[in-house]
């Protein structure tokens, strides 16, 4: 699911516990075939800041919190499972997470509202019809088609990946350059991203 999803540009979040290499390994290879960054939010920050980055008390903290959860009759976690993953976590923070960019929770919020209030937002119950535009991938031929019957009342909502893969590239480059008005609409796909 994560290849099909960075294959259609979608920015992909995995809520996993699986620290350790290989689990990092696969997402490293889909990120370099795919052209994404990987971003990791470390949710044990604070804890870690406030057990002054000692593994030792960090255990007890969290054996602590797993004796509450055991009083109260909740699903509790033990001991043994508490300390490997602690020790886990150190292994990747000094090892795997070295090499990539690690953000905390508030800066993963901040970035999510960032970027949200970056989305440009369209009211298209101005227009007729709405045309969507799929991959075209540089072929001309079917683009021309499309366009055939244009009218100014319909929304042409292009999905990304004009370029690529296809033979007449130039063409549809050409063709696109030659359009005008205020009822197309560009969303930038992942081959696009591939030109910066």
């Amino acid at each position: 699911m994560v290849e099909h999803r960075m294959q259609a540009g979608i920015t992909t979040f995995v809520d996993g516990t699986h620290l350790y290499r290989g689990a990092f390994s696969e997402y490293r290879k889909l990120a370099r075939k795919y052209h994404y960054q990987i971003i990791v939010v470390d949710f044990m920050r604070a804890l870690y800041e406030k057990c002054h980055h000692d593994p030792q008390a960090m255990i007890a903290e969290l054996a602590q919190r797993d004796k509450q959860r055991k009083k109260q009759q909740q699903r509790f976690v033990g001991q043994q499972v508490i300390s490997k993953y602690i020790d886990r976590y150190f292994q990747m923070k000094n090892d795997v997470l070295q090499e990539l960019k690690v953000i905390s929770p508030e800066d993963c919020q901040h970035l999510i509202r960032t970027t949200l209030t970056n989305v440009s937002y369209q009211d298209f119950n101005r227009f007729e019809r709405i045309k969507i535009i799929g991959d075209i991938h540089g072929e001309h031929t079917g683009l021309q088609e499309i366009f055939a019957d244009y009218q100014r009342g319909t929304a042409y909502i292009f999905c990304g990946d004009i370029l690529d893969r296809g033979t007449q590239n130039l063409a549809v480059l050409e063709f696109i350059n030659r359009l005008k008005g205020n009822n197309l609409f560009f969303i930038r796909g992942n081959h696009e991203d591939r030109i910066d």
